[in-house]
């Protein structure tokens, strides 16, 4: 029928006979897969391991290459050998972007592909110029591109969203850490009032991220605003106290199981205080014996 009919397909040529035998194709792989799940699974994961268990893995092997065969042969009729490729790795990337469960990423998966071929048919429909391999491959594309975007955990939009997040902690961290440095040098039972420059000569920020930072930690109230500057509220003390704990137990680690210089550690530790857990923090206050000094003789609170 022509080579453009082998690439692309050509769905509008096909019989009801064609779509039994697609139905009766689809049932046997899904019986199969369904038959066959564990060991398709730990196939797929860990070939090594599934040798080490004692399975068929040339037998896997074998039945899997199989299946993806006729899923190819039978679909090259309607969509084209290369749309075909294409709807074997888009359904998937998509759902992969939805959730950790493969039970869960075949179900998304399927999902995926039904409406990309729904949606691909309709456009072809209204438009008889494009052909349907095509459509349904483009609104496949479509589906990708918008998991891609709002998925919850792996989208963009979510990725953008936590680092904006992060990115506000490390700083509201960071100001209340040099609150609370500042603080440790005068009498510690005072909330003292610093001003914008004293803090900024302790921590240096960007001044609108600072001003947006202080904003923020008011709301809530983790400092007071006063007319010469700012103090800490006792809740702002504890957060203050915490990531400088957390910075000095680092420290610790580093200089005394790591035989990292002292003078080395001070950026490693600024890289690691804001991801550390309280699970983790017990765990590393318990291996270090809950010391009372930092490598550079700082007092560690508790």
């Amino acid at each position: 029928s022509g080579l453009d009919k082998f690439l692309m397909g050509n769905a509008a040529a096909l019989l009801p006979a064609d779509v039994l035998v697609f139905a009766g194709v689809a049932t046997a792989i899904l019986l199969c897969v369904t038959a066959f799940y564990k060991e398709l699974v730990v196939f797929s994961f860990d070939e090594t391991y599934a040798a080490s268990v004692g399975m068929n893995v040339r037998g896997v092997s074998l039945l899997l290459m199989t299946l993806i065969v006729i899923a190819v042969v039978s679909g090259i009729q309607a969509v084209g050998v290369v749309m075909m490729a294409a709807l074997l790795i888009t359904p998937a990337a998509t759902a992969r972007y939805w959730t950790d469960s493969l039970r869960v990423m075949i179900a998304v998966g399927c999902l995926a592909s039904s409406l990309a071929a729904t949606g691909g048919v309709l456009l072809s429909a209204l438009l008889p110029s494009v052909p349907a391999g095509a459509a349904i491959v483009l609104c496949g594309a479509v589906v990708f591109f918008l998991s891609m975007l709002v998925a919850p955990n792996r989208g963009v939009l979510a990725r953008l969203m936590r680092n904006r997040r992060y990115a506000r902690n490390m700083l509201d961290d960071n100001i209340l850490k040099a609150m609370y440095q500042l603080r440790e040098t005068e009498q510690p039972e005072l909330l003292l009032v610093n001003t914008a420059a004293d803090i900024l000569a302790k921590r240096s920020v960007a001044h609108a991220g600072f001003i947006r930072g202080m904003k923020r930690l008011e709301r809530e109230r983790y400092v007071l605003r006063h007319r010469s500057g700012w103090s800490m509220t006792p809740e702002g003390v504890r957060r203050g106290a915490r990531i400088t704990r957390l910075h000095r137990l680092w420290e610790v680690y580093l200089s005394e199981h790591l035989n990292i210089a002292p003078d080395h550690v001070h950026d490693d530790a600024e890289s690691v205080e804001h991801i550390i857990t309280p699970d983790i923090e017990q765990r590393l206050q318990e291996f270090l014996d809950y010391p009372k000094r930092d490598p550079h003789q700082k007092h560690i609170p508790y």
